[in-house]
């Protein structure tokens, strides 16, 4: 989803994509940025298991030189149907 809460794309690598970005903005918007996530929990849908090469890649893009912890979780299915994949970020900001 974007930042107006609609559907960006209807694969996986749109989604992923988009998901990223969103943690991007939301913790750039509190003064963060990526290198402070910890822990990623990544939510995908069974139906595009065959696909995570396009989750490594763009984690890969988004987190180049060292990537947080993650973990992969397999799902029948997310809040909405046309939903592959949903993620989690935990991350620790710096004192303001």
């Amino acid at each position: 989803m974007d930042e107006h809460e609609r559907l960006v794309g209807t694969d996986l690598a749109s989604q992923t994509h988009a998901a990223l970005h969103n943690v991007r903005r939301i913790l750039e918007a509190a003064g963060g940025s990526l290198q402070h996530v910890l822990m990623l929990r990544i939510y995908i849908v069974a139906q595009a298991r065959d696909e995570q090469a396009y989750i490594v890649d763009a984690l890969r893009s988004f987190f180049p030189e060292q990537p947080p912890a993650t973990s992969w979780v397999v799902v029948a299915g997310l809040s909405e149907p046309e939903w592959l994949i949903e993620i989690e970020a935990e991350a620790v900001l710096p004192d303001a």
